[in-house]
């Protein structure tokens, strides 16, 4: 049966209970961010008044867990709001999906980079005869080519969401060229900070009127989008799970092979992290004896006793020293242009 429309006005919200989220700050450990109802239904009335229009009498399906905010506001707060369907259970698979996807004649689909990046590849990268209305992205940076990808078996691009549990929802984009600028919701204020290119937010999904200032560098463009040009904090996204380089680069250090540790970003091998090691006179030594593969092995399993193995480095290199300026401070061009050969 087909589903029509509320015909109700939207539902006002009671300022009564509250929500408490749970993400890592900046020291890796769990930090609560509470969020009353009130700024939550602020949040979903602003999603269905960007989106509604793309959206027909759609069921809504989700491969992300509804234990973090996107999977929450996207997957069962907006839909229950908007009088949408939607499907309780996780999907974990392609061909679940496909299956869906089959059976509902329109669907949104909730899902992540990680996920939609190795779509196209179960899917053999062939046009689908049935595919979802609307599918949306959160919880780390889509690559160019996998947004491509979705669009060659979907036939249009995925809605990539900004944002993040403290703050909710900032902006959005759909990659029509790489590097594609962001588009700031109704609603959301922004600006820059002048010292450093920081994203200052005022936002009525925060407690307060003021400006909270993101560590994330952007780059503001004439008709008010941005584009983001990386963290400054150093802690960033790998498979949708936040890490610090810093901390890392610690460990790294603590171990008996390693004198200096520097890791980058790669964003030419979808966002992987790439680890640069000068190694100490004993790791010299069972480099030269046993091999590139054994101290690589090592360094996992000495980085696994802190940090979960989706988000080890995927590549290693060992220059004698580390490319540095003139001001003794690391390069990061020069680093990421060690793993631009094997």
């Amino acid at each position: 049966k087909e589903l029509s429309l509320p015909s109700k006005p939207w539902p006002a919200s009671e300022a009564i209970g509250e929500l408490v989220l749970f993400t890592s700050g900046s020291s890796g450990e769990p930090k609560a961010i509470r969020k009353t109802l009130q700024q939550l239904d602020v949040e979903v009335s602003v999603l269905e008044h960007t989106f509604a229009e793309h959206l027909p009498h759609c069921s809504v399906v989700s491969t992300v867990s509804h234990q973090h905010i996107y999977g929450l506001l996207f997957k069962i707060l907006w839909p229950l709001a908007a009088s949408r369907p939607f499907l309780s259970e996780q999907i974990e698979y392609p061909e679940t999906l496909s299956y869906y996807t089959a059976l509902l004649p329109n669907l949104c689909l909730i899902s992540s980079p990680a996920q939609l990046s190795r779509l196209p590849k179960a899917l053999e990268h062939e046009r689908q005869l049935r595919s979802p209305s609307l599918v949306f992205s959160s919880g780390g940076p889509l690559s160019f080519a996998a947004a491509q990808g979705i669009s060659q078996c979907y036939g249009h691009l995925p809605i990539e969401i900004f944002g993040s549990t403290e703050t909710g929802g900032i902006a959005y984009r759909r990659q029509h060229e790489a590097d594609e600028p962001w588009q700031v919701f109704d609603r959301i204020s922004i600006d820059q900070d002048p010292s450093d290119g920081a994203l200052l937010l005022k936002s009525p999904y925060l407690a307060d009127d003021e400006w909270l200032r993101c560590e994330d560098k952007i780059e503001q463009t004439e008709n008010g989008q941005f584009r983001l040009k990386g963290r400054l904090d150093r802690i960033v996204k790998i498979e949708e799970k936040r890490l610090s380089l810093a901390q890392m680069e610690t460990l790294l250090c603590s171990h008996a092979y390693v004198e200096q540790a520097a890791l980058v970003v790669l964003p030419q091998f979808k966002s992987q992290l790439g680890a640069v090691v000068t190694l100490s006179a004993l790791g010299r030594s069972v480099h030269q004896e046993q091999g590139k593969l054994s101290i690589n092995n090592a360094l996992k399993a000495h980085l696994l006793t802190q940090f979960e193995r989706v988000t080890l480095p995927r590549r290693w290199r060992y220059p004698d020293i580390l490319p540095l300026n003139t001001q003794g401070k690391r390069v990061t061009a020069q680093l990421v242009e060690l793993f631009d050969h094997d």
